[in-house]
């Protein structure tokens, strides 16, 4: 409201009286505040938000205080994204926030910082408390279903978190510290606790950025510091073939192993997955070349990352190289991720194809986020199925698990697809699959990854 008074020269003095309504504009510069704040798919606090509101906590937190982060990563979130539409994944997104806020009390602060990336600080925990609250998500995730066009989805992820302590703790470094800790539940099966103090870090450790990482890995190619390994995947009956899983290692300075959860995310994120694919993929070959004719009955799994199955130049050079080797292709399989072969279903079938022609076989991996991955069977040519751990950790005690893996199986077999239960832990879960049908058993309890050596009888 605004009054002014105008003297006129002939007249008595006129007042003007202007009024605007400000409501609507208050109520725009509100939403406009909102939306810089706010993720509008979730509603949670956006990741911007989320870092600004830990560094105004992280002000107050006292010498002998902890704060920490829980990082949640949802398994297969693509597959349900793309297999259906993107509606429903933004619904599915929100139902997870949902779930994080009923999971959590009401003083925790709770984020979408990514795609399917959630995070959640809290403060002044015990770690038992931190446990708890890890394993409360993961489990009620774990349960939770997802249905969308008559199909059902049952829902996963990885947690892992980290407690930080002392002063200079940023929320970038604890974000970080929280990412890396959730890569090791990823790769372990077991919910991570990280702890983390800016004062007490070995900078030769943990405590590189991803930037430092993505060096290491170009001096790691350059200077041949990778080591392949190989695990054993075990047949369950008789007359198979003896198969092996290939896996990379990474050596630090002094020589000491580093394991694939500290530098493969970093290698996914910077586009350097596929020059580690190629890497591996020719080592492989060079292995199985210095083999005795006797060690024919063994197969080699070779894993292919999304990125690998992008780049057709490195497909054609696979291609190339099997035709030139024949025999040493049908001691080769390739494993491709499920979230990969649907997210590039017609470069997947195209490659699938032209390696079976060699005489290669190929695995279809972490399968099982969904109903719908088996109308993918119908049209994929692969030659295994690898049942995602996800059904397989707590299958003994779980009878819907134990159901999704006697459906897998089945429908596998009315395809013929062979099986492979990853993530087995203990000889009574091997057992109990063997009875389901299961074909192949691999995991820890079934044997560890070893050194991979031209020199080594057993493989």
């Amino acid at each position: 409201l605004s009054i002014r008074t105008h003297e006129m020269p002939q007249s008595d003095p006129v007042t003007l009286i202007a009024a605007e309504d400000l409501s609507r504009l208050g109520k725009a510069e509100r939403q406009l505040h909102r939306r810089d704040r706010i993720d509008p798919v979730t509603g949670l606090l956006n990741r911007w938000e989320f870092e600004r509101q830990i560094a105004d906590t992280l002000l107050e937190l006292g010498d002998d205080e902890t704060c920490s982060v829980i990082y949640v990563n949802l398994d297969h979130f693509k597959v349900i994204n793309e297999s259906t539409r993107h509606e429903a994944g933004d619904r599915y997104l929100k139902q997870i926030g949902s779930v994080l806020r009923d999971t959590l009390d009401e003083t925790a602060l709770i984020s979408r910082i990514g795609a399917d990336h959630f995070a959640c600080y809290l403060r002044d925990r015990s770690d038992a408390a931190i446990k708890a609250s890890m394993s409360k998500i993961a489990r009620t995730i774990r349960s939770y279903r997802f249905s969308v066009d008559h199909h059902i989805f049952r829902c996963g992820a990885s947690v892992g978190a980290v407690t930080g302590f002392g002063p200079d703790l940023t929320a970038n470094d604890l974000l970080a510290r929280a990412e890396r800790a959730c890569e090791r539940t990823r790769e372990s099966g077991d919910p991570f606790l990280d702890y983390w103090s800016p004062h007490t870090q070995n900078a030769g450790e943990d405590g590189d950025s991803e930037v430092d990482w993505v060096a290491r890995l170009h001096d790691a190619l350059r200077y041949g510091r990778f080591r392949l390994y190989a695990q054993p995947i075990e047949s369950v009956g008789p007359d198979r073939l003896r198969h092996y899983e290939i896996l990379v290692r990474m050596l630090a300075g002094d020589g000491t192993v580093i394991p694939p959860g500290k530098f493969l995310p970093a290698a996914e994120r910077f586009g350097l997955s596929d020059e580690l694919d190629r890497w591996v993929f020719h080592e492989t070959l060079a292995f199985l070349k210095s083999q005795q004719a006797d060690a024919s009955q063994c197969q080699y799994s070779v894993n292919l990352s999304g990125k690998s199955l992008a780049n057709r130049e490195f497909l054609d050079e696979v291609v190339a190289t099997l035709q030139r080797n024949p025999l040493l292709a049908r001691r080769l399989c390739f494993e491709i991720t499920e979230s990969s072969a649907i997210g590039r279903f017609d470069v997947a079938s195209a490659f699938i194809g032209e390696v079976h022609a060699c005489g290669a076989r190929v695995a279809l991996d972490d399968f099982g986020s969904g109903m719908s991955s088996f109308g993918y069977l119908k049209k994929l040519t692969i030659d295994y199925l690898k049942i995602d751990g996800m059904f397989i950790r707590d299958l003994l005690g779980d009878a819907s698990n134990q159901a999704i893996v006697k459906t897998i199986v089945s429908m596998a077999q009315a395809f013929n697809v062979e099986t492979v239960a990853e993530f087995v832990e203990d000889r009574n879960v091997a057992e109990h699959l063997a009875s389901m049908g299961v074909d192949y058993v691999q995991g820890f309890g079934i044997g560890k990854p070893q050194p991979l050596s031209a020199n080594e009888d057993r493989f």
